[in-house]
């Protein structure tokens, strides 16, 4: 299943080590906390936080922060912090039982899932909760003032909590939980994280006693390694209150525990190591480094790790350049650097080749170019203005910095000392190291840190022949560092001033306002139309939608396999006279992004943009229509994805049962096709692909346009009249209904599970229920959370055989016609499939039956109402687009179905089981 073999062999050269470090991380100024926040420490040792925000108005984020995680546990492999982070919610001493999860389901929080509202790492735990109004504020508090100090872990909730527990561990027995296993055992090696399991072997869990969880709850959870942090809706000296009357009388830890703090040191023997799992990727070469843990709440730590980011970013840049010049044969690398563990830091890149021994050889070449020679002052300047752009822009969106961004900062001040500072304070910082940063400092600290380091290379596929052996792999690194590098040279990116000469304006010929949606209508001769509704939910930011009807229903059948296929590659490539990378780099520096799509029965594209840049946004989006092509690299990297996703569509369970399903759906005639055939495959060019692209982006006839943002209304008139108006009209275009009716009776399929039955369980899709009214998807969405929570009660906490529950979608087809079809999927142990499978049924029989009980109906309706009660500005974008589309027939607005989840019964429910979920007639796909 696994290969794996390193090697800490002198026989590859690396980089002579460089005894002292450069001066950028020098500055062991501390970083003082944003002077908004009221915090403090209490007599009893605990650490406090609490800021006023309001955004998003009327809510409040906490968090529990401890510093006690997997490797405070003995032996670290046991599970044991895991375990008692599941525990807690099992039971306190103010909230016995069930108590504190109904406490929870009554305030709409999920309680069910993956680390919903709480996680554990091998050095800290930390619980999260959201609440709206200050009653659920002061319940909220109360739970986690007894998740501190009063949990009370009882045997008999533990037998159930354990089932779930091997449920989630069962993850690591996929593969994908196996490459990740391999990635952690390749970074942790021979550092204090060596060996450290979170969840913990199967063997320790069935082991673990309730005496153990005691022991270290004891043991760690104590004020002095705790920290409680509330942001929100009120006063800070409010919350700090709120804060100080609950946690102050908890009682101080006995006597003092010993804090643990783990190293990791650099890792200057290079290692080499196969990993590969039937079910795995196709071939991926991925290389990392140690980079220096730096002290993240000091000025110095804080610049070196900017200067850090850049280095990486300029990586990335001299890659695509040398790929697009011809100069290296490289599909779709990436690089990056990141935190694996609080004190594991790594900076590394990733790559496939068709050669994967010369593809590692060859960037290893070009990063000891790199070492040489330096970075360019031009490229040098250039990445620090694309950060500068992305700071101005932070500090330009600071008014609506939510209250989960701020709760997550200083969670992580505490349990790391990350700078918390406020967004004026961090700009002026961070723009101050740009300032002082040149081009010869950047270059000496990249010299030094790879002076410290060698290679930690992994290479990922699913069969050991189609990838290189580690002495392949080790002798392709050596000769890296030996050969003579030849005639390299720094191939810098193309830079451009403008994607496109702004057209002139063509005035529309006619502009409505409409006042019931807050919004202004431009209708233009060539057949397209623009809305724009201002909000400032999210300052300095713009977001953007266009549609049309047709989608691949007007293509040829199975054109589904490639459509997505047909879009990465014109979205990867440039515009006009422009490349990839030309476009790329402008994005980056501009802020803004475009994406397309082509869908069952329509076309369109989403965007994204800083205020300023709407301009910049519209202009891309009309190249895209008027002069898109295919880049050979972005092709290159295309046919890759394809392969790729050919390839997990034949291997993955999952994507199986998927398969299995459209064809049930279908009718396996070809139309909706999730893997291309071989003449699909034969056939795919840059040519063909471009050809797709162009036959359903043609012009702008039927074409809508939604804009939501705080940009000003002048300038959204302006560039829909320069980059809107002047498109060509084209032909309008309508969408041709191709889905044949749902199979009768069950239709019942089955797909292996994979490796170790590690993917087990069923999934469930009902067929589609039409007309659709807004008062009837409001029912569906509150029937949606009562199926929900019922299998997350009875198949997680009552069974303990699912880690989480059931997983069920309402597909709501909103255009052109409404129509609304369940998904369930459950996740269990081969040996629970029919029990889980009899209860999944057994659960959707009494709903249709009787409907749901008070108490669920009434948790379920308010958990809905309260994810409506915030809105964003894509949800806005969406109602203004299905406006447009349905000229003015889909009219509701988000208040709209606020009010129809709000007027909904218990009866309304127990209606839409009936029509959603009628016994016999379904679709079952069983992965065993």
């Amino acid at each position: 299943m696994m290969a794996s073999a390193c090697s800490g062999s002198s026989d590859t050269a690396v980089p002579t080590t460089v005894e002292k470090p450069p001066g950028i991380a020098g500055d062991l100024t501390p970083i003082p906390l944003d002077s908004a926040v009221k915090g403090g420490t209490l007599e009893n040792g605990l650490t406090y936080y609490a800021r006023s925000n309001d955004t998003p108005g009327s809510s409040f984020e906490l968090r529990l922060a401890v510093k006690a995680g997997a490797l405070h546990q003995d032996p670290i492999d046991s599970g044991i912090a895991h375990f008692v982070e599941h525990m807690v919610f099992q039971g306190t001493e103010h909230f016995p039982g069930n108590e504190l999860m109904e406490a929870l389901d009554r305030m709409g929080f999920e309680t069910g899932g993956a680390d919903v509202n709480a996680f554990t790492s091998c050095d800290v735990t930390v619980y999260q909760f959201s609440a709206n109004g200050l009653g659920n504020l002061r319940l909220a508090l109360d739970v986690l003032d007894d998740i501190a100090s009063a949990a009370t872990f009882s045997s008999e909730q533990m037998d159930t909590e354990r089932g779930v527990i091997l449920e989630e561990e069962r993850y690591h027995d996929t593969a994908a939980g196996m490459r990740q296993q391999a990635f952690s055992n390749l970074y942790r090696a021979g550092s204090s994280y060596e060996g450290c399991d979170v969840l913990g072997s199967k063997e320790k869990i069935l082991t673990v006693r309730s005496t153990d969880l005691r022991d270290f709850y004891d043991r760690w959870y104590r004020p002095d390694l705790m920290a409680v942090i509330v942001v929100g809706d009120l006063p800070a000296d409010k919350l700090e209150s709120e804060i100080v009357n609950r946690f102050a009388d908890n009682p101080p830890g006995e006597g003092t525990t010993e804090e643990i703090r783990p190293s990791g040191q650099m890792r200057d023997e290079p290692v080499f190591e196969i990993f590969t799992h039937p079910e795995g990727e196709l071939p991926i070469i991925s290389v990392d480094f140690t980079l220096p843990t730096w002290d993240m709440g000091t000025v110095g730590g804080q610049s070196a790790n900017l200067t850090e980011q850049i280095i990486a970013n300029l990586f990335q840049d001299h890659l695509d350049n040398r790929v697009a010049a011809g100069e290296l044969a490289l599909v779709d690398s990436w690089t990056d650097t990141w935190w694996e563990e609080q004190r594991l830091r790594f900076f590394g890149f990733g790559f496939s080749a068709g050669d994967e021994a010369d593809g590692l050889n060859n960037v290893l070449k070009e990063l000891r170019f790199l070492e040489e020679a330096g970075f360019s002052k031009t490229a040098v300047e250039e990445a620090k203005e694309d950060y500068r752009a992305s700071l101005d822009q932070f500090l330009a969106s600071a008014a609506t910095i939510t209250d989960d961004e701020y709760a997550e900062n200083y969670v992580w001040h505490y349990l790391a000392g990350v700078a918390a500072d406020g967004p004026e304070s961090a700009h002026a910082r961070l723009s101050s190291t740009l300032d002082n940063l040149t081009t010869e400092g950047l270059n000496n600290h990249f010299r030094w840190i790879m002076g410290q380091v060698a290679p930690l290379v992994l290479a990922v596929g699913n069969s050991p022949d189609d990838l290189p052996s580690v002495d392949e792999l080790r002798q392709a690194a050596t000769d890296a560092y030996e050969d003579e590098l030849g005639n390299y040279e720094v191939v810098e990116r193309q830079t451009i001033e403008a994607l496109l000469s702004p057209p002139t304006p063509v005035d529309p010929i006619e502009i409505d306002k409409h006042v019931e949606l807050g919004a202004t209508e431009f209708v233009f001769a060539n057949g397209a139309r623009v809305m724009y509704q201002y909000s400032d939910i999210a300052a300095g930011t713009v977001v953007m939608a266009s549609e049309s009807l047709g989608g691949f229903s007007l293509l040829e059948s199975g054109a589904s396999a490639l459509v997505d296929h047909v879009t990465f590659a014109v979205d990867s490539s440039g515009v006009g006279d422009h490349d990839m990378n030309a476009v790329r780099g402008f994005l980056d520096r501009s802020g803004f992004g475009l994406s397309s799509f082509i869908g069952e029965t329509s076309q369109g594209f989403w965007g994204g943009a800083r205020s300023t840049e709407l301009a910049n946004l519209f202009a891309l989006l009309h190249l895209r229509i008027t002069e898109p092509r295919v880049d050979p690299v972005a092709f290159g990297m295309t046919l890759d994805g394809l392969a790729r996703a050919t390839q997990e569509k034949e291997t993955d369970p999952y994507a199986l049962a998927w398969r299995e399903t459209q064809e049930s759906l279908y009718g396996g005639d070809g139309y909706i096709r999730s893997v291309p055939s071989a003449d699909q495959l034969a056939d795919f060019t840059a040519i063909s692909a471009l050809d797709l692209y162009r036959s359903r982006f043609s012009g702008a006839d039927g074409m809508v346009v939604a804009v939501v943002g705080d940009s000003d209304y002048e300038v959204v008139l302006d560039v829909a009249k320069r980059y809107i108006g002047t498109l060509p009209a084209g032909k309008r275009e309508t969408w041709v209904d191709r889905t044949p009716p749902p199979p009768s009776g069950v239709d019942r399929h089955t797909v292996s599970a994979g490796v170790n039955d590690a993917s087990a369980g069923f999934s469930l899709l009902f067929p589609p229920v039409a007309p659709v009214t807004e008062d009837f998807r409001a029912s569906t969405t509150v029937l949606q959370e009562v199926l929900e929570n019922r299998l997350t009660n009875s198949l997680r906490k009552e069974l303990g055989i699912s880690y989480g529950g059931g997983w069920v979608e309402l597909w709501h087809v909103d255009r052109p016609e409404q129509i609304v079809s369940v998904f369930l999927s459950v996740d269990t142990n081969a040996d629970s499939i029919q029990l889980a499978y009899n209860r999944v049924l057994s659960e959707i029989l009494n709903l249709v039956q009787q409907g749901p009980g008070a108490a669920e109906f009434e948790i379920a309706k308010e958990t809905i109402l309260r994810e409506l009660d915030y809105v964003d500005n894509v949800e806005k974008l969406e109602r203004l687009t299905a406006w447009l589309l349905t000229d003015g027939q889909d009219s509701a607005t988000l208040s709209d179905r606020y009010w129809a989840v709000d007027r909904v019964g218990a009866l309304d429910v127990a209606e839409a089981a009936r029509r959603l979920l009628p016994d016999g007639q379904r679709i079952e796909v069983f992965r065993e």
